[in-house]
């Protein structure tokens, strides 16, 4: 399995807008922002991939009481996100962003299918 590098850089840049993030083929990437997410992927959801089932992901955020704020996979029609943290799941329905963007890059999917991944 391909491991993408965009991925885990938004994964882990969980406070704020990513201003720019430059990949393996040195093109620049702009405009990400976290969105509220209600339950609804919006149409600018970033996918980052598919589950076993061949639907897509999305990268989320969620803010766990006790806990702060913790990267999370968001799957359509879930109204809430899971995590696993300190041993334990915890689960939140509030508090929970997806990563979105405000422009369209023609080289990443649209709320479509596919991985947001480097060519190999």
């Amino acid at each position: 399995m391909k491991i993408c590098y965009l991925i885990l850089t938004i994964l882990f840049s969980t406070f704020g807008t990513l201003e720019a993030v430059t990949n393996s083929s040195q093109e620049e990437i702009t405009d990400y922002y976290w969105r509220e997410y209600t339950g609804f992927i919006p149409s600018d959801a970033i996918i980052a991939g598919t589950d076993k089932s061949g639907k897509p992901i999305y990268i989320g955020q969620g803010f766990f009481k006790n806990i702060g704020l913790l990267p999370a996979t968001i799957y359509k029609g879930s109204k809430s996100v899971s995590v696993t943290a300190i041993g334990k799941t915890h689960t939140a329905d509030k508090n929970v962003k997806v990563n979105s963007r405000s422009s369209i890059d023609p080289n990443l999917p649209l709320n479509g299918s596919g991985c947001i991944c480097n060519p190999s």
